[in-house]
């Protein structure tokens, strides 16, 4: 199909706007900067350990949940325009899906590495080994690494996944999983359907576990295709979604990750962390596409709860808009000025104080770098809806 019957595919139908899905891309990266202030805090080597009430702060420790709701968010918003075209294609073809998301995910991504490299030069300390939480990012200048990060491959090593600014990981893995999605999942959701589609997933993510290569997170291919499904339950609007309670659903499978990382976790023997791992994010997968089906279903039928308006607020949205810059830039930028803190001896809350007062600038450092280096890259021409931002975490 040519590009200009792909567009008049796509304006057959009037775009949706679901906004909600911006605000919850901007506070999900907002908690996994909070996650990384509380590892410099409480995970830094030396410090006296913090109050006692502090212990609220740990929910903080669960950030690593917020990629997996990424992942499912992107899954949901490239479906879609999927899910509402007319014969289930790509607009503009395979060549012209991996322009776009090339577009969007990579002049951010390399500007990021760049970013991290010039605070290297403003701040030597940072190459060596601080006793800070920066030190899970080291080395930061090892040549083979940096050309895995150039090639988007750096996550497949684990020795490699966390140089330089370890959030980027995320980004390889996602970047991988478009791969996926447009010569696998999708070919296979449009013969065989949405549910052979998620087993597909399910089958490509479980040999590598099986053959011990976990590292490799491929858990979150079952991520992606329950974000999908979730797209094609409200666009394509099966008879039997229309019966379903996907509210009480989404508490359903959030009850039991809930309860293992509560109750069960610290009791049963290492054997069985990672089962437990991989059967948390899967549950939250789950329910975050059913939340997601669930919110949509109501804007769609023109009802809206109390937290689809909040995350449909302006500064919800508007934080949604860098919160791929918010995602890239924080962490080295906390790893700076946590070295820069270390002479000073910082007891842990004071500490925990002093960075949470850097949040703001951390925020206006990245709203610039979104204005520069991923903005202009922002298509003006979206599909399904007027904005749908990359959900790259």
């Amino acid at each position: 199909m040519s590009t200009d019957q792909s567009s008049r595919r796509e304006l057959a139908q009037p775009r949706v706007h679901l906004s909600y899905l911006d605000g919850l891309r901007g506070w999900a990266s907002l908690f996994v900067l909070m996650h990384h202030l509380w590892q410099f805090v409480v995970l830094q080597a030396d410090r006296p350990p913090p109050p006692r009430w502090f212990a609220v702060m740990t929910i903080f420790k669960y950030g690593p949940f917020a990629v997996t709701l990424f992942i499912v968010l992107s899954g949901y918003s490239l479906m879609i325009p999927v899910a509402r075209s007319i014969d289930a294609s790509l607009a503009g073809g395979r060549r012209g899906f991996f322009v776009r998301r090339g577009r969007r995910i990579l002049p951010a991504y390399y500007a990021a590495m760049l970013f991290s490299l010039a605070l290297l030069l403003a701040f030597p300390a940072m190459a060596h080994p601080s006793g800070t939480q920066w030190d899970t990012a080291l080395p930061v200048l090892d040549v083979e690494y940096l050309l895995l990060h150039v090639a988007l491959l750096h996550n497949l090593f684990d020795s490699a996944k966390w140089a330089l600014d370890p959030p980027l990981w995320s980004v390889a893995l996602e970047w991988q999983i478009y791969w996926v999605f447009a010569l696998m999942l999708l070919p296979i959701w449009r013969r065989k359907g949405a549910l052979m589609t998620l087993l597909a997933a399910v089958v490509l993510a479980a040999l590598p576990i099986a053959l011990g290569f976990g590292h490799l997170h491929s858990w979150y291919v079952v991520s992606f295709a329950l974000g999908m499904w979730g797209a094609s339950i409200n666009f394509s609007k099966p008879a039997w979604a229309e019966r379903t309670p996907w509210g009480l659903v989404s508490l359903a499978f959030l009850a039991p990750a809930g309860i293992w990382l509560g109750v069960f976790k610290a009791r049963v023997g290492d054997e069985w962390v990672a089962f437990g791992h991989v059967f948390s994010h899967l549950c939250l997968s789950v329910a975050a596409g059913a939340f997601l089906v669930r919110c949509t279903r109501g804007l769609l039928a023109e009802r809206t709860s109390l937290i689809v308006r909040a995350l449909s607020h302006r500064w919800s949205v508007n934080l949604g808009h860098f919160s791929y810059s918010l995602y890239l830039l924080h962490y080295p930028i906390l790893g700076a000025i946590c070295i820069a803190l270390r002479r000073y001896n910082l007891p842990g809350l004071t500490l925990f104080l002093v960075l949470l007062a850097c949040v703001p600038p951390i925020l206006g450092v990245s709203y610039v770098f979104h204005l520069f280096f991923e903005k202009p890259h922002v298509s003006s021409r979206n599909s399904g809806k007027a904005r749908v931002p990359a959900v790259a975490a």
